[in-house]
């Protein structure tokens, strides 16, 4: 497992606003319910980053192939796509998903809604929105995927916010459904968004990333491929289960803001496991 960005601190995020802004939750509202009963947003999305540099490492021959594609260094495609893999969830910030648990709802997102009395928004659709439309998150799509091509840059865009086995079409009906953004995302939520990718993109450092147009096809599904397999390792509960984050920073161990991402047994059992997944199939592929 690389340590180029794990290691690295979040020294502002540790009691940050922005962590009230939750990824995922266990939506149990009874007797036992507590405040604390989420995954922080800021936390998930350095979850999914760990799983996708796990993945990244244990195929070496598939990041290299992509690499050619682009051509540029495996090192380089490497951290590139894990700091774009970190930003997948960024849409969640927005009014219309926070809504869907107004007991979590963030102060920084104003006065709290009424349950049920909020225009929802699909998170992958507010991403791409907000990638499109939110002059930092412009600026950061700009920075990681430079150049004059805008077309290539969306489609690279819209695989990570998509994040579900393909690109995320840019006429999706979703996307064209937020007519409403003040409802739907809201200012407060823009700032909000464009401060955690901030964040994100200093700690991550990454170097931009400007394939040939002849690689955008094939690096799109792929990136698409990685940002699915990733969501879903990091979101599985049994790698990070509701409130550990929260409990494990009040007791010291602070496994995002110091370690980077997760409990340090949790990453070893991840990385061991895609390991040996990468393993198998590259043999398969040597074979081949």
């Amino acid at each position: 497992m690389s340590d180029y960005s794990w290691r690295r601190d979040l020294p502002e995020l540790d009691f940050h606003p922005l962590l009230q802004f939750w990824g995922k939750t266990d939506k149990s509202h009874g007797p036992g319910h507590k405040e604390h009963d989420f995954h922080p947003l800021a936390y998930h999305l350095l979850d999914v980053a760990a799983c996708a540099d796990a993945i990244l490492a244990a195929n070496p021959a598939r990041l290299r192939f992509l690499a050619d594609l682009c051509k540029i260094e495996p090192e380089t495609l490497r951290r590139a796509l894990v700091c774009l893999i970190a930003l997948h969830d960024v849409g969640k910030c927005a009014r219309g998903f926070q809504g869907k648990v107004v007991e979590l709802w963030p102060s920084a997102l104003g006065q709290r809604p009424e349950e049920g009395k909020f225009v929802s928004v699909r998170h992958d659709a507010a991403g791409l929105w907000l990638f499109m439309t939110e002059p930092r998150l412009k600026a950061i799509a700009e920075r990681l995927i430079p150049g004059p091509f805008v077309k290539r840059r969306i489609k690279l865009i819209q695989s990570v916010v998509g994040h579900h086995g393909e690109p995320l079409e840019h006429d999706f009906r979703s996307v064209a459904a937020i007519a409403n953004s003040d409802a739907q995302i809201g200012r407060a939520a823009q700032l909000a968004a464009a401060d955690l990718a901030d964040a994100i993109v200093a700690v991550f450092d990454p170097p931009g990333l400007s394939p040939p147009d002849e690689a955008v096809p094939i690096l799109s599904f792929a990136l698409a491929g990685l940002a699915v397999l990733s969501d879903w390792l990091g979101s599985n509960r049994y790698w990070t289960p509701i409130g550990v984050l929260s409990e494990a920073l009040r007791a010291g161990d602070g496994p995002v803001c110091r370690s980077g991402s997760r409990p340090a047994r949790s990453l070893r059992r991840i990385s061991k496991s895609v390991a040996t997944y990468g393993r198998r199939r590259s043999e398969r592929d040597e074979r081949r």
